[in-house]
């Protein structure tokens, strides 16, 4: 069991034996997401550490630069949903595009606590019976609001303006969580939707 969850190797032969492994950042997510199997967190949990965790990504990434190789695989992700989708299905991949965008961006990122906590959050977000309900409706003003905001950051970190790509993401992250906590508020009467968010400014 140790070994199939990446946590122990073994090795018969000379020298060889059972050895604690170095765990895979999937695998390690994985066991993190089993910490809440059963209680979930709250779309308003989750959003309110993006709106801290990814303006600072997308600052991190305009001021230490990105690979060239690094900005072309965000760019593939945005070409995935810049037509418009010709099915549900399609559509519903490309909402899940969007978020490899953001994961791409956390796989990048020169601080890598900073990018496993981003890529672990959209994780949770995946998961989430609500979100994939609410990622399979359709919604196309949805996806052209997406796609400006990640083409607007892409030119500020090209242009290693970390100021403007942290106020981009931050605006961004501040739509995106009232658009999901309103969608979240048709299906669970319950869930409140916080009014003052849109005041809030990002910080350094």
């Amino acid at each position: 069991v140790l070994e199939f969850q990446g946590l122990i190797s073994s090795k018969t032969g000379p020298g060889g034996g059972v050895f604690v492994a170095s765990i895979a950042p999937e695998n390690a997510i994985r066991m993190l997401d089993n910490l809440f199997l059963f209680e979930p967190p709250s779309i308003s949990d989750i959003y309110a550490i993006r709106k801290l965790v990814e303006p600072e990504l997308a600052a991190s990434a305009a001021e230490s630069g990105l690979s060239s190789e690094a900005f072309e695989a965000l760019q593939s992700t945005i070409r995935l949903y810049e037509d418009e989708p010709s099915t549900v299905e399609e559509e519903y991949r490309q909402r899940l595009a969007e978020l490899d965008f953001h994961a791409e961006l956390a796989r990048n990122a020169s601080n890598r606590l900073l990018g496993f906590t981003a890529v672990f959050l959209l994780s949770l977000l995946r998961d989430m019976t609500v979100c994939r309900e609410i990622y399979s409706e359709p919604n196309p003003q949805l996806r052209e609001t997406g796609l400006n905001y990640q083409v607007r950051l892409l030119r500020a970190i090209k242009a290693g303006d970390a100021a403007q790509a942290r106020t981009i993401m931050h605006e961004h992250m501040i739509e995106a969580e009232k658009y999901m906590l309103e969608r979240a508020a048709v299906r669970e009467p319950n869930v409140p939707i916080p009014m003052a968010t849109a005041s809030v400014s990002p910080k350094r």
